[in-house]
Formats: C-alpha cells, sequence, structure tokens
C-alpha cells in the first residue's frame, strides 16, 4: 500500500479496495452463518424437548435475516474500515524505511490485536464454565436414585367410562382380568397398576389421622396417596421394606389394608413399628374405614430426578370405595409391565389381550418408563448441549485468534528471526518464547474470563442442581482446556519461528 501511494495511488482509491476486501470476506462469512443458522435451528428444534413455550414460532424469517445481513455490513464497515483508515494515515516514507529495516506492526496495533484475544478468550471461558456446570449438574441429577428400577418396564394407560363401567365392582373386575391375562403372556416378570405413576405429573394428597388421634381434616396431616393393583411394587421395581405387599385376597368387605413409604415411617411414626399401625384417610371420619399398615417400601421420587422425597401411602384399588374422587380415578389407571427382555417387543400380545376383555377400550400413552424419566429431564439436557454448543464454538473462536496473532506474528518477525538463528541462537529458544507469548495472552484473557465467571456465579445457582456455581474442579478443568488450547494453536507458528533459514529470511528481506 505504501508503494501503492508513493506511486500515486488516490487515498480514497486505496480506501475503497481495503473496504472491498472486507466486505467481500464479510458477506462470504455471513452467507456461510446463514446456511448454518439455518441448519442449526432445525437441529436445536429437533433436540428441544416439547415442553418448551411458544417452540413452534422459533424460525428463520425475514427479520432474522434482516438483523443478520445488518451484522455482516456493520462487521465490514467497523472492522474494514478502521484497520483501513489506519493505513491511509500512515506515510509512505516512513513505512518504507520500516520495512527496509525489518520493522514489524506498530505497537498499536499489536494491542488491539492482543486485545482481541485477550477477549476471545475471557468470553470462551465463561462459557466454557457454564457448560462446565451444567455438564456437572446434569450428571449428579442423572445419578440420582429413582427409588424404582426403570429398565425394561412398559406403561399404557387404560380408561374406563361409566356407561360401560356403571359399578366400582365391574371397573375392579375388568383390572384383574387385563392383568391377570397380562401375566400369563410370555416374557412377562410383573404386571400392576396405578392411578398416579411416578415422572407422569399426576399427584393426590389427602389428611389421615392415626389411631387414638382425632383431629379433623383441617388439622390432620397430610401425605401423597396411589390406588394400586397387587403386583404394582414388583412392575416398578420398588422395594418392599417390611411387611408384604398387596394380594388378590385384599378386596373389597376384607379388612382394610395400606402400605406406606419409608419417609411416612420417618417423618409420621418415628421409632414406632408401622406394621399394625391403623389410619383412617381424611381425618376423624367414622364412614371411612380404618386401614392397617402392612407393609414399609421404598421412596420414590414421585416428581423427578430433583424433586424431594415426599411421603407415601398406598391402598389397595379393590378396597379404596369411598368417595367420588377415588371412583373417578381408578376409571384411569396405569398399568405397568415389567418383561425379561425388550417390553416392546410385547405390545402387540398386550394390545390382543386388552381387546380380548374390551375391544372398545384402547391402550393410551404405551411406552417405557426409561423414556418417561428421561423426558423429565429434557430441558436440562437442552440446556446443556446449547451452551455447550457455544463454548465450543468460543473456544474455537479463542483457539483461532491465539493461532492468527501468533501467526501474524512470526511472520512479520521473520527477519529478525533469521538475524537472531544466524548469530548462533537455537531453534528451541525461539520455539518457547512463541510459546511463551501465546498462552500469556491466552492466561490473561483466562484470567478475565474466571473472574467474570465468579462474578456471574449466582446467575447460574437456578440452573444448577447439587452443584456449586463456583465448583472447584470445573474450574480447575476450564483451566487446563484453556492451557491446552493455548499450546495447541501456539505450536504451529512456533515450530515454522524455529525453523526459519537465516539466509532465505535475510534473501527474501
Amino acid at each position: 500500500m505504501s508503494i501503492r501511494a508513493a506511486l500515486g495511488a488516490g487515498r480514497l482509491r486505496l480506501l475503497r479496495q481495503l473496504v472491498t476486501e472486507s466486505f467481500v470476506l464479510a458477506a462470504i462469512g455471513g452467507a456461510c452463518g446463514m446456511f448454518v443458522a439455518v441448519w442449526g435451528t432445525r437441529l436445536l428444534l429437533a433436540l428441544a424437548p416439547p415442553s418448551l413455550p411458544r417452540l413452534h414460532e422459533v424460525s428463520i424469517d425475514v427479520r432474522v435475516l434482516l438483523a443478520g445481513l445488518g451484522l455482516t455490513l456493520a462487521a465490514a464497515l467497523i472492522f474494514g474500515l478502521v484497520p483501513a483508515l489506519q493505513a491511509m494515515a500512515a506515510r509512505p516514507d516512513h513505512t518504507l524505511k520500516d520495512m527496509s529495516r525489518g520493522g514489524t506492526a506498530s505497537p498499536i496495533k499489536r494491542r488491539m490485536s492482543h486485545a482481541f484475544v485477550v477477549a476471545e478468550t475471557a468470553l470462551a471461558v465463561v462459557l466454557l464454565v457454564g457448560a462446565g456446570l451444567l455438564v456437572r449438574s446434569f450428571i449428579r441429577l442423572q445419578s440420582q436414585s429413582l427409588g424404582f428400577r426403570p429398565d425394561q418396564t412398559l406403561v399404557f394407560k387404560l380408561t374406563l367410562p361409566e356407561s360401560r363401567y356403571p359399578t366400582i365392582a365391574a371397573v375392579s373386575q375388568f383390572h384383574r382380568d387385563v392383568l391377570a391375562r397380562l401375566r400369563q403372556l410370555p416374557g412377562v416378570v410383573a404386571v400392576g397398576a396405578t392411578h398416579a405413576l411416578p415422572f407422569s405429573g399426576m399427584n393426590s394428597v389427602r389428611p389421615f389421622i392415626r389411631e387414638g388421634e382425632t383431629l379433623g381434616v383441617e388439622n390432620a396431616p397430610t401425605s401423597e396417596y396411589r390406588l394400586i393393583t397387587p403386583g404394582y411394587f414388583a412392575a416398578m421395581g420398588i422395594p418392599v421394606r417390611r411387611g408384604r405387599e398387596f394380594t388378590e385376597s385384599d378386596t373389597a368387605g376384607q379388612p382394610a389394608v395400606a402400605i406406606v413409604s419409608e419417609s411416612f415411617a420417618r417423618r409420621f411414626l418415628g421409632d414406632q413399628d408401622p406394621i399394625g399401625l391403623r389410619i383412617r384417610q381424611g381425618g376423624d371420619n367414622a364412614e371411612i374405614p380404618w386401614m392397617t399398615v402392612v407393609g414399609v417400601v421404598g421412596d420414590v421420587r414421585h416428581f423427578g430426578l430433583a424433586a424431594d422425597l415426599r411421603p407415601e401411602m398406598f391402598w389397595p384399588e379393590a378396597q379404596a370405595t369411598w368417595g367420588t374422587t377415588l371412583n373417578r380415578l381408578r376409571r384411569a389407571l396405569t398399568v405397568v409391565v415389567r418383561a425379561s427382555d425388550d417390553p416392546r417387543r410385547l405390545l402387540p400380545s398386550i394390545r390382543a389381550q386388552v381387546a380380548d376383555v374390551d375391544p372398545l377400550r384402547p391402550m393410551i400413552e404405551a411406552r417405557t418408563i426409561s423414556d418417561l424419566v428421561s423426558g423429565s429431564v429434557d430441558v436440562e439436557r437442552f440446556s446443556m448441549v446449547l451452551v455447550t454448543v457455544f463454548a465450543a464454538i468460543g473456544l474455537v473462536l479463542a483457539a483461532a485468534g491465539v493461532y492468527g496473532v501468533m501467526s501474524y506474528n512470526v511472520a512479520a518477525r521473520r527477519r529478525e528471526m533469521g538475524i537472531r538463528l544466524a548469530l548462533g541462537a537455537r531453534p528451541s529458544l525461539l520455539l518457547r518464547q512463541v510459546l511463551r507469548s501465546g498462552v500469556t495472552l491466552a492466561a490473561a484473557g483466562a484470567a478475565l474470563g474466571f473472574v467474570a465467571a465468579w462474578m456471574l456465579g449466582d446467575a447460574f445457582t437456578t440452573q444448577l442442581f447439587q452443584t456449586s456455581p463456583r465448583d472447584t474442579w470445573t474450574l480447575l478443568g476450564v483451566a487446563v482446556l484453556m492451557f491446552g488450547t493455548a499450546v495447541f494453536a501456539c505450536y504451529r507458528p512456533a515450530r515454522r519461528a524455529a525453523r526459519v533459514d537465516p539466509i532465505e529470511a535475510l534473501r527474501d528481506e
């Protein structure tokens, strides 16, 4: 540019050329970015959970395209015009003299390029810390004990209209017939049913009293309750800690029984032996029978992996005959089938058995419990993937920035390095110096990024599960990753500096 200016080229013409080159590069980058945006949006929509609000409205429309075009033009104008103006401000005679002496970029230009690399690295560190925290949180969430075994288990819902099944006895008989048929299928290990399956979002709470108490409904303690059939605990893989499960003999007209969870026993019974204790649902209501506790089962995370354990009591579906609410709930039980292999292979046989009992009763929402559990953390998984993708992009940009600056510095100082090698400098010394320079830039950016991540830590709290927003291992892992990335980005320019041929470098100059 200095030679052309010295030969008479006008500043406006040179400025036009530099800005045109900048716009061409920006246009190519913008077009590639739009292509990636369209493809990436489709991919993210495919990965996004259906529960995200207004998901169907996400698309690349005209407004997005215009915004992308505007940002592309702004980037081309700012990052193309400013360097061009700086180049035009330099005097050609001074520039040519600096070239004859093998001069490098001005201190201002070096500081600006270094500042950009530091800023890129700092932003990458903030994103990496956020992604690391979400990954660590998600792993801890996935490692939570469910209280049941979701593997090899199929669930589906059966609804019974009152017009075809007007009495409680008819409803219970239908369930007994269906479950008995399913238990006879080859490959079926256990079958049971409940009105409120874990992770289904169904919730039922009732007050209760213990024998000897005379509390009203408004003062009685409350607990979650579940209507279940015999075989439910075996089908779900819920361990029976003490006592027994429900049996086919626990029907209407027989002594009322109940099973409670370990949380129920700890919270409401203390050191008292729960087996044989009598409780009554609904408080001091003489119309509801006393139920004898016959078993204690393990706790279940009914409301999700991150939810606290809650006390539960279980009643036999055939015995819970009081109140219109219970009659309504028993008409929409969810059947649980545990298989010895992939339960989805049993779907045709299961449908055939249900149709034999009542051809008008379709199976609703047939799926595995593993899918149900996995779907419960879809939002957390999507947030983790999204932030991780942005963190990976930030890391690549930071590495590209470090590589570009180091490559430029090596190219600008090629004559200097050739002279130093000719005077006896060892190539390993130049290699270490270039590596140290690049790692120093990355370290400065990483330090700023860690400070920003530390200050923003509280903003991550609501998105984390049993993970500190300033987790030491996450910060250490990000530091090691950034160090390795900086060394990787600097290594090739450093090797190029160590392999400079002094004779060729001086001849080129």
